[in-house]
């Protein structure tokens, strides 16, 4: 299975639990970040299904969306409960909460153009 996760280089938490998630449980990936010239031709390609990053890149299929990323290279990397209902609506719980977050402080990570 060929892996690529595609996210630029931000400040941000969205692809960096994907990355530490394939990071820890050994699984090989290339980790692009492209630039803003990049993403622009990206988005006309139709790269991003929602428009939107991170995207995975699997082998000709792609996954969208932070949290659905970041579960399936949980499961992946062995770090996604897939026995346990229970502990795997806790481990949804953190991620929907760190989305949450992140959509109340993104305002102060972004530069703004003097």
């Amino acid at each position: 299975m060929k892996l690529k996760l595609i996210y630029p280089d931000l400040p941000f938490w969205r692809a960096e639990t994907s990355r530490l998630a394939l990071f820890i449980g050994e699984i090989e990936f290339e980790d692009y970040r492209p630039s803003r010239e990049e993403i622009a031709k990206m988005r006309t390609e139709g790269v991003f299904p929602f428009g939107q990053f991170p995207v995975l890149q699997v082998d000709d299929k792609t996954i969208a969306q932070t949290g659905a990323i970041a579960r399936f290279c949980g499961k992946l990397g062995g770090l996604y409960p897939t026995e346990n209902d229970f502990y795997a609506a806790k481990v949804d719980e953190v991620i929907d909460l760190a989305t949450d977050i992140t959509g109340k402080i993104r305002p102060s990570l972004i530069k703004k153009k003097s």
